[in-house]
């Protein structure tokens, strides 16, 4: 087992605390455990959500086309975007 050695602390109301302990007890948990699992499969969806990127059938036939047939330079409209979001 993994030793925990960070902490996380959140202020709420006594009604939301009720809630969330009565749901932990119905589980048959700790209320640290139940928000905790709750919050990390929450966190997981959203960093899937994030993490992917959706084509279109076209856009990734496009994709997959330009990859296998690199353009021979870089254009200006290319050399633009890699200034832009430069991160030195």
């Amino acid at each position: 087992m993994t030793a925990k050695d960070a902490r996380v602390d959140i202020k709420t109301t006594k009604a939301a605390k009720a809630t969330l302990e009565q749901a932990a007890f119905a589980l048959g948990t700790t209320l640290s455990a139940f928000m905790l699992d709750c919050a990390m499969s929450k966190a997981r969806k959203i960093l899937a959500t994030t993490d992917l990127i959706r084509l279109t059938r076209k856009e990734s036939e496009r994709f997959i086309t330009t990859l296998q047939n690199p353009p021979p330079k870089a254009n200006e409209k290319l050399k633009q975007l890699f200034k832009k979001h430069s991160i030195t």
